[in-house]
């Protein structure tokens, strides 16, 4: 009795050790949404990225993720579930660590292509290998731990983006404990411990292999597959996409699957986990990057609530009450981002304790005033019948007399004719003024009125 009670829990840890690491390789993905928002604190300066080219980094996975979701079908149904999950976590692994060596923008934007397509695979091939392995009573929890391992993912990578933020260069050390030494091991594990997926086996004419397969697990239902393999294979049930779009009784049933598959991507939840530490703002990188860990973890507590549901109250039920929440948190976040940066008062600058004296200003000159066109015309008449000699005579008798007077012309004329006349303006020649005495020391002066006439 205890014998039996030993193999059958035996049996169970083999069944959900597979389990969990067919629903690992999305962990990855979760390890670069929390991660690749807390490195453009240090990979922007360090790799001089533009505001464009921030946004190319971060958006260029989710492009060659959804391509290589969308063609990675005709990979799983020819190659097998197990292969192209161990090939989308290597490519995962590899874009990651050739983001870590990258030196420029390009090798960058290369590395983060690669990560995208393995990303994308895996979050196709995962979720149908598990479908495939898990018991049908426990089928709708066991799916949705893809989504619990991304969370999971998330938390790590905010963790450790939160580690190394601000470590110069820590962009890199992210990466390469982040997502390379995880892709390592779990590349490992799967490669050893997990099997491949029975239905296929048995629609590529090996169900033997499957029934052994499921036997080393310990599979609950291993007599019903068993007894399911010694029937004759059903008519394959194949469509072309003409007739998926086209024809009105798979048409409604494509459109409805591939809706819900793209507005569940489309609604911007892992954008706002991406840009969180930005959307925060708060005062250090640290305490961004923190705010990301909380979503990570709510993000964890509320996709366990919803696998403990899935069974019980129904996946319709499920979808339509995430699909509220989605909105209701959407709405919440434009109101906090709103009210944040429209509605709280900005704080005032703190006043500078050793404020720096202020230069005093220099006294400017006072403007001289313009004559105007009036006093110009007055004193022009008077300027010409005056001399500078007889002016500066009459003035100021101390003072020597100028270059060009009478008396020294007539001491020494070479000395006259080497002096320049001066200019004839208002501001060159002296003006008379009616104070003034009338200069007679010029002979060629004009007599003034009343003068008595000198004798021949």
């Amino acid at each position: 009795m205890a014998t039996g009670s030993l193999g059958a829990a035996c049996a169970s840890v083999k069944l959900y050790a597979n389990v969990l690491l067919c629903a690992a390789p999305t962990v990855l993905f979760g390890l670069d949404q929390g991660l690749i928002g807390a490195s453009m604190f240090t990979m922007s300066p360090e790799m001089h990225l533009s505001s464009w080219q921030e946004g190319l980094v971060m958006g260029v996975a989710y492009i060659t993720g959804a391509l290589g979701g969308l063609f990675c079908g005709k990979l799983l149904d020819y190659s097998g579930r197990r292969f192209t999950v161990i090939l989308a976590v290597l490519l995962f692994g590899g874009g990651a660590l050739a983001c870590c060596i990258s030196t420029s923008a390009d090798l960058l934007v290369l590395g983060r292509i690669v990560m995208g397509a393995g990303g994308g695979i895996a979050q196709v091939a995962a979720p149908i290998l598990l479908a495939e392995i898990a018991p049908a009573a426990h089928r709708g929890a066991i799916t949705s731990l893809g989504e619990v391992s991304e969370g999971l993912g998330v938390v790590w990578g905010a963790v450790v983006g939160w580690y190394y933020c601000e470590m110069d260069g820590g962009w890199r050390y992210m990466f390469g404990v982040g997502v390379v030494a995880p892709g390592a091991i779990l590349l490992t594990l799967l490669s050893l411990f997990v099997v491949e997926s029975p239905r296929w086996l048995r629609a590529k004419g090996r169900s033997e292999e499957a029934v052994r397969m499921l036997r080393r697990i310990g599979h609950p239902e291993v007599e019903y597959f068993e007894r399911l393999s010694k029937e004759p294979l059903p008519a394959e049930d194949e469509a072309s996409w003409v007739e998926l779009i086209c024809k009105s009784s798979k048409s409604r049933v494509f459109f409805v699957c591939a809706g819900v598959a793209f507005w569940s991507q489309a609604c911007g939840t892992e954008v706002v986990i991406y840009y969180s530490p930005e959307l925060m703002e708060l005062p250090t990188v640290k305490q961004s990057t923190l705010a990301t860990i909380y979503l990570g973890l709510v993000q964890v507590a509320c996709t366990m609530i919803g696998c403990l549901c899935f069974d019980n109250v129904g996946r319709r039920a499920c979808l339509l009450a995430g699909t509220v929440g989605i909105l209701l948190s959407h709405i919440c976040t434009f109101l906090g981002y709103f009210l944040k940066n429209e509605v709280r008062p900005k704080p005032k600058p703190k006043p500078n304790p050793n404020p720096r004296p202020k230069p005093k200003p220099k006294p400017q000159p006072k403007p001289k005033p313009k004559p105007n066109r009036l006093t110009l015309a007055l004193a022009l008449p008077l300027t010409r019948r005056s001399t500078s000699s007889g002016s500066s005579a009459s003035s100021s008798p101390s003072r020597s007399p100028s270059p060009r007077s009478p008396s020294s012309c007539a001491q020494s004329p070479s000395r006259c004719a080497s002096v320049p006349r001066p200019p004839r303006s208002c501001s060159a020649s002296p003006a008379w003024s009616w104070g003034s005495a009338w200069p007679s020391s010029s002979p060629t002066m004009a007599r003034p009125r009343g003068a008595a006439r000198s004798s021949r």
